[in-house]
C-alpha cells in the first residue's frame, strides 16, 4: 500500500491503548487481543464486521472494530482505515452518547486524519466528562500542538506528567521543547524516554519508536553521526521498520554514502513510500546524475498526492506535506497554494506560514510571501529550512543583505538540513557574497 507516513501516530495509539479506564475497556481489550492473537488484523476486522452486521446495536463490538481498523491503518499504512475507524467510533457514540471510550478513540482517529480542531473538541469533551481521561488528554495535547497552541498543550501535558510520567509523556515534552528551540531539554527527555522504556521492559516495537524519535531529533539538528546511531538502534529493535530504513537512507545521503543510501531507499520504494520519502529519494538520484530515475520518483509522489486530493478534495489530510513537495519540485503550483492555504486555516503554526510563503514564492509571487515568512520566523527562528526559504525569497526580490543573512543563518543552524537545498543555499550564498 502506497500512502503517506503514519508512524507519527504510534505514540498516540500506544498511550490511548494503555490508559482507558479499566471498566470501560476490559471487554474490548479482551476481544481485541483475542482476535489479534489468533489471526491477522484484517481477518479480525472481518469477524467484527460480521458481528456488527448481525447486531448493529452492539456498541462493544463497534468499539473493537474501530480499534482494529486503527491498528490496520498503522500496520499497513492504510490511510482509508482511519476513516473507517472514525465511522465505527461514531456508531459507538450514536448508541451511547456518553461513552468516554468512544470519544477518546474517535479523537485518535480524527487526529490521524489531521482533523485537528475536531480531534481537540472530541478529546476535550472526554476529558471534561471524566475528569481523568488520560488517553483523551494525550490526544488533546497532540492536537493542540499540531495547531500551534503550545501554551495550552503544555498545560495539558503538565497534568499528564503529574498523573503518570511515562515515555509517551516524555516524548511529548521533547517535541514541545524542540518547537520552542530548547534542544537540550528535547534531547534529555527523549533519552529518558528510551531509558525508562527499557527499564520498564517495554516492547521492542515501542522502543524502536523512541529510538527513531532520537534519530529524527539529531537529523533535524544536523548531528548526522548521532542520527545514524539512533536510526540503526531503531532498526536493531525492529528490523523491518520501513520508516527507520528510509530515515537512515536520508542520513547516509547527507553523509555522502550515496550508494548505500539508494539501496536503503529501494527497500522502501515504491510499496511503502510517502511523498516526503519519494521526494528525498528523487533528490538523491538527481544529485547522482540519474535525472530520469529522479523524475520517476517525483512522478509517483505526485500521483499519490493527486489521488488523495481527488478522494478528499480540500480536506486532504496531508496538505502540508503535499504542498511542500509540489512547491519544491515546481509541480501543480496552483494546487500547492490551495493546499498550503488549507493547512494554514487548520493549524496556524510557524510551519503553516512558511509552507504558504514558499508556495507563493515558487509560483512567482515572492512579494506576497514576505509577511508570511516574517510571521514564521518571528514564531520559530531556529528552523534551518525557514531561513533557506527566506533567503531565497529575498534573493529573488533583489535584497542581497537579507538574503545573505538568512542563508548564512540557515547553514549555521544545520548545514545538512536538506539533501538538495543545502547545496543550493551554499551555491547561492557564494554567488551573492
Amino acid at each position: 500500500m502506497i500512502s503517506f507516513n503514519v508512524r507519527s501516530l504510534t505514540v498516540t495509539l500506544c498511550i490511548a491503548a494503555s490508559t482507558l479506564s479499566a471498566t470501560k475497556r476490559c471487554a474490548a481489550h479482551d476481544h481485541t487481543e483475542q482476535a489479534r492473537g489468533m489471526i491477522p488484523t484484517a481477518d479480525s476486522i472481518e469477524i467484527f464486521e460480521k458481528r456488527v452486521k448481525e447486531n448493529p446495536n452492539d456498541a462493544g463490538s463497534w468499539l473493537v472494530l474501530g480499534r482494529l481498523q486503527l491498528r490496520l491503518a498503522k500496520e499497513a499504512d492504510q490511510f482509508s482505515a482511519y476513516s473507517e475507524a472514525e465511522r465505527s467510533f461514531e456508531k459507538v457514540l450514536q448508541l451511547n452518547p456518553e461513552s468516554i471510550s468512544g470519544k477518546s478513540w474517535r479523537s485518535v482517529a480524527l487526529l490521524a486524519m489531521h482533523r485537528f480542531e475536531e480531534a481537540a473538541e472530541q478529546a476535550r469533551d472526554a476529558v471534561n466528562q471524566s475528569g481523568r481521561a488520560t488517553s483523551a488528554m494525550a490526544t488533546l495535547c497532540d492536537a493542540l500542538t499540531e495547531m500551534g497552541n503550545l501554551d495550552e498543550a503544555e498545560r495539558v501535558l503538565a497534568e499528564l506528567k503529574r498523573q503518570n510520567e511515562s515515555p509517551p509523556v516524555l516524548v511529548r515534552l521533547a517535541r514541545i521543547a524542540a518547537l520552542r528551540g530548547n534542544s537540550h531539554s528535547a534531547e534529555s527527555n527523549l533519552v529518558r524516554a528510551v531509558e525508562m522504556h527499557v527499564h520498564r521492559g517495554g516492547t521492542p516495537e515501542q522502543l524502536s519508536w523512541y529510538q527513531h524519535r532520537l534519530g529524527a531529533f539529531h537529523l533535524e539538528s544536523g548531528n548526522l553521526p548521532q542520527a545514524k546511531h539512533w536510526f540503526e538502534a531503531a532498526l536493531h529493535s525492529q528490523h523491518d521498520d520501513v520508516h527507520s530504513v528510509a530515515a537512515l537512507a536520508s542520513v547516509l545521503a547527507r553523509m555522502g554514502d550515496e550508494i548505500e543510501a539508494v539501496q536503503l531507499f529501494e527497500q522502501v520504494v515504491p510499496d511503502h513510500a510517502s511523498p516526503p520519502v519519494l521526494s528525498e529519494y528523487g533528490d538523491l538520484l538527481a544529485k547522482m546524475g540519474r535525472s530520469a530515475d529522479a523524475e520517476k520518483a517525483w512522478d509517483l509522489a505526485e500521483e499519490i498526492i493527486l489521488d488523495e486530493a481527488g478522494r478528499n478534495d480540500s480536506r486532504i489530510a496531508h496538505a502540508r506535506e503535499a504542498a511542500v513537495f509540489l512547491s519544491n519540485h515546481d509541480r501543480q503550483l496552483d494546487l500547492a497554494i490551495k493546499l498550503a492555504r488549507t493547512d494554514l486555516e487548520g493549524r496556524k503554526d510557524p510551519a503553516a506560514y512558511d509552507t504558504l510563503a514558499w508556495a507563493l514564492h515558487q509560483s512567482g509571487n515572492s512579494a506576497a510571501a514576505i509577511p508570511l515568512m516574517q510571521t514564521a520566523l518571528q514564531r520559530k527562528d531556529h528552523e534551518a529550512s525557514f531561513h533557506f526559504h527566506a533567503g531565497m525569497i529575498y534573493h529573488r526580490l533583489g535584497n542581497r543583505d537579507s538574503a545573505t543573512k538568512h542563508l548564512r543563518r540557515c547553514l549555521q543552524i544545520n548545514e545538512h538540513f536538506s539533501i538538495r537545498d543545502a547545496a543550493i543555499a551554499r551555491k547561492t550564498l557564494e554567488e551573492i557574497t
